[in-house]
């Protein structure tokens, strides 16, 4: 795997696209300004686009572990975390 780590995990959404030219996959940020990764293997660009969003939904999830038991935001973490789990792993939340 090349991996060129540029750009950091607050950069919110990063997208995958494929490079026939290159023979592979980019991983871009959210205005495709920067190229974060070029990679080999579909699912390692879907692992790496997905990055931002598992972060977040892990801190979510610590966040609610934390929590001295309120339930209030245990619905969005559940989604967040299958929302970006989802994407990981290529299919639909």
């Amino acid at each position: 795997m090349n991996n060129k780590a540029k750009g950091n995990m607050s950069d919110k959404r990063w997208t995958m696209n494929q490079q026939a030219q290159r023979g592979g996959y980019t991983v871009d940020n959210a205005d495709s300004s920067e190229e974060i990764a070029f990679v080999a293997r579909r699912e390692h660009a879907r692992l790496i686009a997905s990055a931002p969003e598992l972060v977040e939904a892990l801190r979510a999830c610590l966040a609610l572990l934390e929590d001295d038991g309120t339930q209030g935001g245990r619905t969005w973490t559940i989604k967040s975390a299958r929302a970006a789990l989802a994407k990981a792993e290529g299919s639909k939340p």
